[in-house]
């Protein structure tokens, strides 16, 4: 069965449904769940980011927000946590999320126009890999960025940095390192990063 979303006007007010094809077709705008997890210690604040699964239709391989997902018609924003459970396997209160606020991303691709209200979230909390388990079909790892690199990386296109993780393998995981730079970067407009970092330079 077609996914069903909710779709807005301009100013995020409701206006209909429509299937997940033609919203994407025709660019109209709907809504997701973003959460981002993260730690913090002395020197500096770390963000978790998932790596898609190489078997993606959408921007396979490449690194993406901890957790997120669409929003269906019969769904309102606490049951956006069903994304953390299903790609992560980690299950959480929506209580202990502390909402940021939303913003309107407008991205056109050579297969579809993706105009979303990201409503973004944070967990604080420092996981190991045996905390999770991945939705192979989803994330193939999950690594950690520091936010003053992730700074540099959305600065400078040709900065790489660094970063560790793991990737899942079969029931257990192998511990990774992979170079991260815009060019691996899910395509997601610069103002989400800016908000993003802005955010969390005022936790430092």
């Amino acid at each position: 069965m077609e996914e069903i979303f909710s779709v807005f006007d301009e100013a995020y007010t409701k206006i209909g449904v429509a299937t997940r094809d033609e919203t994407h077709r025709i660019g109209l705008w709907h809504e997701t769940f973003h959460c981002w997890f993260y730690y913090r210690d002395s020197s500096d604040t770390y963000l978790y980011f998932q790596q898609r699964s190489d078997t993606k239709k959408d921007y396979a391989g490449l690194f993406d927000i901890t957790a997120a997902g669409h929003l269906l018609s019969t769904e309102s924003l606490c049951d956006g946590i069903r994304e953390i459970e299903e790609e992560l396997g980690i299950r959480i209160d929506f209580s202990d999320l502390k909402y940021l606020g939303y913003l309107p991303i407008s991205i056109t691709l050579p297969n579809m126009i993706d105009n979303e209200f990201t409503n973004i979230f944070t967990l604080e909390g420092k996981f190991s890999p045996q905390d999770f388990t991945l939705q192979k079909e989803e994330v193939l790892g999950i690594y950690e960025v520091p936010v003053s690199e992730l700074e540099k990386v959305m600065a400078d296109e040709h900065y790489k940095v660094q970063i560790n993780g793991f990737t899942a393998v079969d029931n257990s995981y192998q511990l990774s390192t992979k170079m991260f730079n815009r060019a691996n970067l899910c395509a997601l407009c610069p103002e989400y990063y800016t908000f993003l970092i802005e955010h969390f330079r005022e936790l430092r």
